[in-house]
């Protein structure tokens, strides 16, 4: 499994500041897949790797961590 940054201490019940999260995580990553929403409502995705396949692979990876977080909190 994957490692999750933690960055408010396991409190995962709420939401977090989006803006806060991005700046804690500014000089930790190599490259990421964020998929959100904007203050609009509408679905955003910003991908920093260079290719589509590699994008698609992380964002596999990350969706399985998170599955797998739901089923060892069960």
């Amino acid at each position: 499994m994957a490692d999750i940054i933690d960055l408010f201490n396991g409190d995962v019940e709420k939401d977090t500041d989006p803006d806060a999260t991005l700046l804690l995580l500014m000089g930790r990553l190599d490259g990421f897949v964020l998929s959100g929403v904007d203050k609009e409502g509408r679905e955003v995705t910003a991908v920093t790797f260079g290719t589509l396949p590699q994008a698609l692979w992380f964002f596999e990876r990350g969706k399985k961590t998170l599955l797998e977080r739901v089923d060892n909190e069960e």
